[in-house]
């Protein structure tokens, strides 16, 4: 079974687990800057998300699995409104190739996975990489450890949202 995990967000990943393989292919979300006024503004690449959900959908991809979103106390109004426009566009274009796919809780696959932490707390991110380690190995170190040293995060939690859909969402 071949199941997309999905961290959305700017910062966000996309992690394709294959059960029966046991291999994993991470992507960072891909993202467009645009200057408005001095600033730079980011966002969610629509055009090279639908081309990357579309090489998942080639490569055989059975379901998708997209942590459930919503807005932070201390996010903006138009943060808030970028990151709901890109989680958007990463549904309507499972949507638009066929490819199904599920939402989850932060909250529920952590317990689901065994992420250590207090359930409605977040967890530490040591915690989460020594579980990501625990399930797939020391071989894809070098997707979620930076080159010195540092946590990609993201990566780590969309491979773990994939392995969480094998697991308890399957066929």
């Amino acid at each position: 079974m071949r199941v997309l995990g999905v961290d959305p967000g700017i910062d966000g990943a996309l992690s394709l687990y294959d059960s029966d393989a046991k291999t994993l292919d991470i992507y960072d979300m891909p993202v467009w800057e645009t200057t408005v006024g001095r600033r730079i503004r980011r966002a969610t690449d629509g055009a090279k998300l639908h081309e990357l959900l579309w090489f998942f959908q080639a490569q055989g991809c059975d379901l998708a699995v997209l942590e459930e979103v919503g807005g932070r106390p201390a996010q903006s109004a138009p943060a808030a409104f970028t990151f709901g426009v890109g989680w958007g566009r990463l549904a309507q274009s499972c949507i638009a190739l066929g490819i199904r796919f599920e939402t989850v809780s932060p909250a529920v696959w952590k317990k689901a996975v065994n992420v250590p932490g207090k359930a409605g707390t977040k967890a530490l991110e040591g915690d989460i990489i020594t579980r990501v380690r625990e399930i797939f190995g020391p071989r894809y170190d070098h997707e979620w450890l930076g080159p010195k040293g540092g946590y990609k995060l993201d990566r780590a939690e969309a491979s773990l949202l994939a392995y969480y859909g094998v697991k308890f969402v399957g066929g």
